[in-house]
């Protein structure tokens, strides 16, 4: 539990991700999209809802399940356990914003292996829209990607999730009126 802490006090710092405790699922309220299963576990990406303006956060919650019979390890780095693939209604990668840029080039680092019980899921949320520029209305795509340790724990495997879909709608502001003049 100490690990877990040391891991929302540098999620919080950084302001990008906070990070749930694992734990074993009894039943979902909903049904979850996967992605592929890879090194024993799989990675699910949602959005609250798929369609928002363009000043509106975009959320993005992910969790992590071990679908193996053992425990599987995966590294905290900070931000940059994930990579975010976002492209456009055309398939192009959107750029990533300033904080992105930044996040991206950080000497920031930090080490910290976590393991993930048979069934167990750990989950993370996002606000994506600060590491890549939505600010343009259209569809977006949206895929994330982590390194977890293969069984051998001398090399990493890429999981990724399923693929998001998100409209960004322009904002409709309304025009300001003028007052009528007292008289």
């Amino acid at each position: 539990m100490v690990i877990l802490a040391r891991v929302l006090s540098v999620s919080i710092v950084w302001g990008s991700c906070m990070c749930y405790a694992a734990e074993p699922v009894e039943e979902r309220v909903a049904a979850v999209a996967w992605g592929e299963a890879v090194a024993g576990v799989q990675m699910s990406a949602s959005v609250e809802r798929g369609k928002r303006t363009v000043w509106q956060p975009v959320i993005l919650r992910l969790i992590l399940r071990n679908v193996s019979d053992q425990s599987v390890s995966y590294v905290v780095t900070g931000d940059r356990d994930f990579s975010f693939t976002v492209l456009d209604k055309d398939g192009k990668e959107v750029p990533l914003t300033r904080y992105g840029s930044m996040m991206k080039k950080s000497s920031f680092f930090m080490h910290i292996t976590m393991e993930l019980a048979p069934g167990a899921e750990a989950k993370w949320v996002f606000g994506v829209d600060r590491f890549c520029d939505m600010t343009i209305a259209g569809t977006y795509s949206i895929r994330v990607s982590r390194a977890v340790w293969n069984r051998d724990k001398k090399s990493t495997a890429r999981v990724s999730s399923n693929i998001v879909q998100l409209v960004v709608e322009d904002a409709n502001v309304p025009q300001a009126t003028p007052e009528a003049a007292p008289e």
